[in-house]
């Protein structure tokens, strides 16, 4: 072959190559720009305050297979309403968040394995809390040394239970939540306690009023994640609600459920009492939400839409 047609042959073939990368190029390009601008996130309300509870809600065009949220270094376990095109999940804002702006970052993957990301900036806003005084006998304030590590133990053991998290795709939970028993709150969640003129930790529950053996249910379905006696929280249930989402039953007189155990919204889980430091019979009951510590009335306001 002449060397001049084989130089115009090579030169065409490269041209054409180079031309089919850059098309190959634009068209990855144009699939991934369509797929991340067919992603929408929007949360709800769009402004919170220290210890509420928000739903956050993907919308997408093509039909999701995966949705995870980070914020505030925790992650955010998502679920589909069932078409994959839209998904949403629960988020829980600390009692002691400092306000201010925070990034909720989505990422998403689609069925043909494309990556998408959105940035969802939030607005956390101060909540003035009130301030509780309480009188307690001395013993169970001014602890001695082997009741402080005993105290520092059980801490720490409860502690490990927020660090775990349920599956991803794993919901137990199912509607709205609701309140234990009927009692009056007596004790509101977030105030600011001094204990015999000390001052302590915030309250991270709501303390309901009711009479020593009133049944306690379960505010919602999940599956019992501890059973204990502890120096403070007194004869305690705690309930895994899946995907982070955990609830506290302390001071009670009796537990009626085990570990490991599923319950559904509804059981009875055990019994008012008034163990551990408590002045008298009452159920203190919590909420964390992806290790937040948040007001078990802002969860059951924005799980009535579930």
């Amino acid at each position: 072959m002449d060397v001049r047609a084989l130089k115009k042959s090579l030169h065409k073939a490269a041209f054409i190559s180079s031309t089919l990368i850059l098309f190959v190029i634009a068209l990855l390009a144009e699939t991934l720009y369509s797929a991340e601008s067919s992603l929408v996130a929007s949360l709800y309300p769009e402004k919170v305050r220290e210890g509420e509870v928000c739903k956050v809600t993907v919308n997408s065009n093509k039909p999701l297979v995966y949705v995870r949220g980070d914020f505030n270094g925790r992650g955010i376990n998502f679920s589909s309403s069932g078409s994959h095109n839209k998904f949403y999940a629960l988020m829980g804002i600390d009692m002691r968040l400092k306000p201010g702006r925070y990034d909720l970052v989505i990422t998403a993957r689609d069925k043909n394995r494309n990556i998408i990301t959105r940035k969802v900036s939030i607005s956390v806003l101060k909540r003035v809390f009130g301030v509780q005084q309480l009188t307690l006998p001395t013993h169970m304030v001014r602890l001695d040394e082997k009741t402080l590590k005993r105290v520092k133990s059980e801490k720490e053991k409860i502690g490990r239970i927020w660090a775990q998290e349920t599956d991803t795709h794993e919901r137990l939970w199912d509607g709205q939540f609701v309140i234990p028993l009927a009692g009056k709150i007596v004790s509101e969640f977030g105030v600011s306690r001094i204990i015999n003129g000390e001052n302590r930790s915030p309250h991270s529950g709501i303390d309901l009023q009711a009479n020593h053996g009133t049944p306690v249910i379960a505010s919602n379905s999940g599956r019992v994640a501890l059973v204990g006696n502890f120096f403070l929280a007194g004869r305690s249930i705690v309930l895994d609600h899946g995907q982070g989402l955990y609830s506290m039953y302390f001071h009670l007189s009796k537990e009626v459920v085990g570990e490991g155990e599923e319950v559904r919204k509804g059981d009875t889980i055990g019994l008012v009492g008034s163990t551990g430091r408590a002045s008298g019979p009452h159920l203190h009951w919590g909420i964390r939400l992806n290790g937040a510590r948040v007001d078990p009335i802002s969860l059951i306001q924005q799980t009535s839409s579930f």
